[in-house]
C-alpha cells in the first residue's frame, strides 16, 4: 500500500512540475555580478538607495584558514566591480549602509 501512495505522490509531482515551470506570472531574471574569480560565499549584502551601489559581504569559512578569501565589494549599479577590501580569514556576517557610511559584522574579530 506504502509503495502505491509512494508511485502515486511521485506521479502527481511529475505532472505538477511542468504546470510550475511554465508559470507565466514569474518575472525574468538576469545575473546581476559576477563574482572576482577569488571570492566565494556571498553572505550579506545593502545597497546605497543615492547611488545603487551593491555591497557584499563575504562568509568564506573552508579549512585550512590560510585558503580563506574574506571580502568586502562594491558594485555599480550596472554589476560592475568598483572596490574590493580583503579581510583575510575572517568571515563577515552581516553588511548595512546608513548615512554614508558602510558598516561591517566582523564574525572572527566580534567587532561592528
Amino acid at each position: 500500500m506504502r509503495r502505491h501512495l509512494l508511485a502515486l505522490a511521485i506521479t502527481a509531482l511529475s505532472i505538477a512540475g511542468p504546470a510550475v515551470a511554465a508559470d507565466t506570472g514569474r518575472l525574468p531574471v538576469a545575473p546581476f555580478a559576477t563574482l572576482p574569480a577569488d571570492v566565494r560565499h556571498p553572505e550579506s549584502l545593502d545597497v546605497d538607495p543615492a547611488t545603487g551601489e551593491v555591497y557584499v559581504g563575504t562568509f568564506d569559512a573552508r579549512m585550512p584558514e590560510s585558503a580563506r578569501n574574506n571580502q568586502l565589494l562594491r558594485f555599480a549599479a550596472d554589476g560592475r566591480l568598483l572596490a574590493q577590501r580583503h579581510f583575510g580569514p575572517t568571515p563577515l556576517t552581516g553588511v548595512a549602509f546608513h548615512d554614508g557610511q558602510v558598516y561591517v559584522l566582523n564574525f572572527g574579530a566580534s567587532k561592528l
